[in-house]
């Protein structure tokens, strides 16, 4: 299982995350719905990083597992490669909506660059991605 325990941390985006998470995710959660312009009554659970689970991080199929998502049309192996994002946060609404949040402390941290070095990795995650983009564009 892709389960990563953490430490409590002491600084940049991990220390805030976990703070808003355990001690004050209203803050967290008036933020999604006012920039999402979700209703209140729209109550997000927070299922990672928690205090009582070692503020674990998850990734690959532990973080469907961790949000109880079943994919029907493809496996996630088949989309993505094995040591894909380790999600800094995870949560589901009421309705259920999910969160996958990678927390952000600098600006510099915005600039993402794809680290894969096996070739079949590359090719999937860009045949993946523009999947993602013809699949967006439809909508």
């Amino acid at each position: 299982m892709a389960r990563f325990p953490q430490t409590q941390a002491e600084k940049g985006s991990q220390k805030w995350i976990q703070k808003l998470v355990n001690d004050k995710p209203e803050i967290l959660n008036s933020q999604i719905w006012s920039t999402l312009n979700f209703s209140e009554k729209e109550n997000i659970q927070w299922l990672s990083p928690q205090k009582n689970d070692d503020y674990a991080e998850y990734r690959d199929q532990a973080f469907l597992k961790l949000l109880n998502v079943k994919l029907k049309k493809l496996p996630l192996d088949e989309f993505w490669p094995k040591g894909g994002p380790q999600w800094d946060a995870l949560g589901r609404s009421t309705s259920g909506k999910m969160f996958l949040v990678e927390a952000k402390s600098h600006i510099q941290e915005l600039i993402s660059t794809l680290h894969a070095k096996n070739k079949d990795s590359v090719k999937r995650i860009l045949k993946s991605l523009r999947e993602v983009k013809k699949s967006l564009l439809r909508d």
